[in-house]
């Protein structure tokens, strides 16, 4: 994936992120303030479809370890899809730090869509129904109830944790 292939939503941060992200050749929205995670989703996939991508892949801020092949056992299936005209979506299986141990998630944010899975949830009227980190179970239940489920793809991928004083190495 090339940077001009990013689309990199900034959702009112503080940090460097965006100016980074611009730096480094993606594409880059910028909210001047907090708007909620779903108003970025929603902004982000409404900019990728503009450039007609095979998928599009949603990613969270707070990875720690990402492996390349975890990313592809995201893209390839969501591109076999939209090759088929399927509307699909894949839910990654990452880790996260628990403040005991390393735990399997199965509602993160970090999910592939098919190309017709991209414009149908652009032209669908979520936002007024759907807030914060609320999305990811939104998403699953729409996907549930109008599009015929989604998958689990398992992966390798760990979440930092909301906490402090943990060890966030990889085990």
């Amino acid at each position: 994936v090339k940077p001009k292939d990013i689309i990199v939503v900034d959702d009112g941060s503080t940090d460097l992120t965006a100016k980074e992200a611009k730096e480094s050749g993606c594409k880059v929205i910028s909210f001047k303030k907090n708007r909620g995670k779903a108003n970025a989703f929603f902004a982000g996939i409404k900019e990728a479809i503009k450039s007609n991508p095979t998928a599009v892949l949603m990613f969270d801020a707070d990875m720690l370890n990402v492996p390349r092949e975890d990313l592809k056992k995201l893209v390839k299936p969501a591109s076999e899809a939209s090759r088929k005209g399927r509307i699909e979506m894949f839910v990654a299986n990452v880790n996260e730090y628990t403040e005991a141990r390393l735990a399997e998630q199965h509602f993160s944010g970090i999910r592939s869509f098919s190309i017709q899975a991209a414009h149908m949830i652009a032209r669908h009227r979520f936002k007024g129904r759907v807030r914060g980190y609320g999305l990811e179970f939104f998403l699953n239940d729409v996907f549930k109830k109008e599009w015929g489920g989604f998958k689990f793809i398992k992966t390798d991928m760990v979440v930092a944790p909301p906490f402090r004083n943990v060890d966030t190495r990889p085990p």
